[in-house]
């Protein structure tokens, strides 16, 4: 009887232990899964995302922070580049292209832009200041 007792309690715990590994081997793809999407979306190739997914946590904090500091640094920059926000002179002018296209559809957006340029002349000074090297 007490060897019965024994035995059940060896197979409960047996069954418990493999629902404890099926659950932990979930847990495991699903954070994969997460590294997978996480790494596309910062731009790395399908490809490149899943072998990066299973390198340990400690390389993965570190790419993932160095990768999310070179999205916003201006270490790739080129020399000389203007921003194209709209309190630029380029955003402005990308602005005014964008009516006169509206006024005129058939022209193209780089025709547009070049007329826009050549109606403000005090935006393209502005735009040689804004992208001077200094």
């Amino acid at each position: 009887m007490l060897e019965a007792k024994v035995d059940a309690e060896k197979n409960e715990r047996e069954k418990l232990q493999k629902k404890l590994d099926e659950r932990e081997e979930a847990d495991r793809k699903t954070e994969a899964a997460i590294r997978v999407e996480a790494l596309k979306a910062m731009g790395f190739t399908a490809e490149d995302a899943e072998d990066l997914s299973q390198v340990p946590d400690s390389i993965y904090k570190k790419l993932t922070a160095f990768k999310s500091q070179a999205a916003v640094a201006d270490l790739f920059k080129e020399i000389g580049h203007g921003e194209r926000g709209e309190d630029t002179a380029e955003g402005q002018i990308v602005k005014i292209a964008k009516e006169i296209r509206k006024a005129d559809p058939k022209l193209s957006e780089e025709e547009a832009e070049a007329e826009a340029w050549e109606r403000h002349p005090e935006l393209y000074e502005r735009h040689l200041n804004e992208t001077k090297v200094q």
